[in-house]
């Protein structure tokens, strides 16, 4: 059994799990993994028209799964679009371990998340 994750302890990936954010069944399979990092997905792999039920499910399981063995990220949409602001007040008081930000462009996209 892997050693629990500690936000004090280094922590090198090997391997991540991608997991929909809307699919609740593929989120309690990912329990059952050897990932090193469990990475569940808002942006590319849930449609528009379910991303506010993605963020609803991210949101509870990230609340029900306080103790975890690895670390529990969250892929949320770009910071330029609408739905970035909607997907952080949604899912930060689930206390992600972090948030994988895509398409990046310069370290000012990077503080507004400060």
């Amino acid at each position: 059994m892997p050693a629990p994750h500690s936000s004090t302890s280094p922590f090198r990936a090997r391997s991540l799990l991608f997991v929909p954010g809307d699919n609740e069944r593929k989120l309690q399979r990912s329990e059952t993994s050897d990932a090193n990092l469990i990475l569940i997905d808002i942006e590319d792999a849930v449609v528009l028209e379910r991303k506010a039920a993605g963020r609803d499910t991210v949101a509870a399981y990230g609340l029900s799964h306080r103790e975890r063995t690895c670390p529990l990220w969250v892929r949320m949409n770009p910071l330029g679009g609408e739905n970035a602001l909607l997907d952080l007040a949604a899912t930060v008081h689930a206390a992600p371990d972090g948030y994988l930000v895509p398409e990046v462009r310069s370290a000012a996209d990077l503080r507004v998340l400060d």
